[in-house]
């Protein structure tokens, strides 16, 4: 498999400059004239492979420093930080408005039903008025 590879890469890499042989008019080209024009490429992508890698490294070496960097990721941190207090304290205050207007009126209503039930059931409802006042 890694020889077909090779093989592909070697072959891609000599067409363009077979084309410009062949271009120029020169008919006769042999097995060595190949062999010589793939070794020109594969040195030709050597070489701007080295470039690359030489001017990549050089252009990261003027950037900023990590000192500055990390002041900036703790700059954001603590920005994060914040905002998901706020969030956190803005979901409080609405889970607390919700048990006070939802929760509790439901739960005294299911309390009363309970209790007038079982008012109902022993025979005893005249608990459950409020009564006249005597006198």
């Amino acid at each position: 498999m890694a020889s077909r590879g090779v093989i592909g890469v070697f072959l891609l890499s000599a067409l363009p400059l077979l084309c410009l042989e062949l271009r120029r008019g020169i008919p006769d080209l042999g097995v060595k004239d190949l062999v010589l024009l793939c070794g020109r490429i594969f040195l030709l992508l050597a070489l701007l492979t080295l470039i690359i890698s030489v001017t990549t490294s050089w252009l990261n070496s003027f950037k900023s420093s990590q000192v500055y960097l990390k002041e900036e990721e703790e700059k954001n941190e603590e920005k994060q930080k914040l905002v998901r207090k706020k969030q956190q304290e803005a979901q409080g205050e609405k889970a607390s408005r919700y048990i006070e207007k939802v929760l509790k009126p439901h739960q005294e209503m299911k309390l009363k039903k309970l209790e007038e039930r079982f008012y109902q059931m022993t025979g005893e409802t005249w608990k459950l008025s409020n009564g006249h006042k005597l006198g």
